[in-house]
Parts: C-alpha cells; structure tokens; sequence
C-alpha cells in the first residue's frame, strides 16, 4: 500500500466552483483511494499565480468538498492549500506531509498533458529517497484543445528544466531559495516578473 495519494488542482472559477478538469482528477484520486492504494488523499492547490483576482477559496478546498460528495470521508483528506504551480505542489506537500511523517511512497494523480511536467518537477523536488507513481487522467479535452495544452506544457517545461536542472534532486533548502528568490508566484522582489514568464512561455 502507498503512503498517501496527491491531486494536483487543475484550476479553480472566481466564485470557488471546480471547473471539469480537477474533477476529473479527484474521481480518478477517489477511484484509487477505494481500491485500498493508499489510505489518504492530500488535495494540492491554493489558485494559479497568474490569475488576476484571488478566488474566494482554494483549489483544495473545493476539490475536498468534492471528494466528499462522492462519500470520501472528510478525516481521510489533507488539505495542501498554499501552492500556486507544480512546484509549490511538490515542495508544499514534500514540506507539510511527505517529511514530517515519513511518507515516501506515494502517488501524484494528473491530467494526461501535465504528466511529464508533473514527473520532472515531483522528482527533482523529492529526490530519490522517494518513490512515486504518477497516474494520468483523461481530460477529455477535444484534439484542438489538447494540442493547446500540450504545447503550453512543453514551452513551460522547457523553461523548468532550465531553472532546475542545475539543483541536485531532492535538495529542500536550494528549491526553497529558488522559489522564494526567483519565482514570481512566492517571491515578492523575483528575478522574472509574472508579466515577463507569461510572456517567455506564450501565455500573454
């Protein structure tokens, strides 16, 4: 049995409602959760740093109420709810969950198109000490959408492997200083403004 199963939130709407795409993932995480792979779930996700406006809630938040609509118990789900991109969901659930409790076989639940982004960044930031599955979810995106999130994901992992690939995996503290000094969702003076990585990885 695994430690623990994480869901990556896949987005949140202004007025704190799941859009289809993290619900999609919570069902596969719930899926896994009742064919005994694990005996908890962590929800991660606070809101995408480059939204405009805070949502009323974080993603966690609603994708829990969710798991617990479909009879999930509420004592079997942990709430990672400061993360705003996948490595604060790796770095956030490695620093709140994963360490203090000794929890080093896990399994990270995403959409089919985030997967290689989802394993670089898991991996990188945990490091070899731990084991993990990744288990994709079909987001039922049409072959136009799909190529769009796809092309997306490949303009921003291109940009990752250059801001990691020189930090040894799983090095805690060199993640944190790179996250605190240049990444524009958690530092408040980064090296690359928002506006500016938008516009590196095409989202302007």
């Amino acid at each position: 049995m695994k430690d623990a199963i994480i869901i990556l939130g896949g987005g949140i709407e202004p007025d704190g409602s799941l859009p289809e795409i993290p619900k999609l993932r919570v069902a596969k995480g719930v899926e896994l959760l009742r064919s005994g792979t694990a005996p908890r779930i962590i929800m991660s996700g606070n809101y995408g740093f480059w939204l405009e406006k805070e949502p009323i809630r974080p993603e966690a938040e609603a994708m829990k109420e969710y798991a617990v609509s479909l009879g999930v118990p509420e004592d079997a789900i942990l709430k990672e709810d400061v993360s705003k991109d996948t490595i604060g969901n790796a770095y956030f659930c490695k620093l709140n969950f994963l360490e203090p409790n000794n929890w080093k076989n896990i399994v990270v639940v995403t959409s089919e198109y985030h997967i290689p982004r989802t394993k670089y960044i898991f991996e990188k930031v945990l490091g070899p000490d731990y084991d993990i599955e990744f288990v994709l979810v079909d987001s039922k995106l049409s072959s136009e959408r799909l190529a769009v999130q796809i092309n997306k994901e490949n303009k921003t992992t291109e940009f990752l492997n250059k801001l990691l690939d020189p930090v040894r995996a799983g090095d805690t503290n060199a993640i944190k200083d790179l996250m605190y000094a240049k990444h524009p969702g958690y530092s408040e003076n980064p090296e690359i403004t928002k506006e500016q990585l938008l516009k590196m990885l095409g989202r302007d």
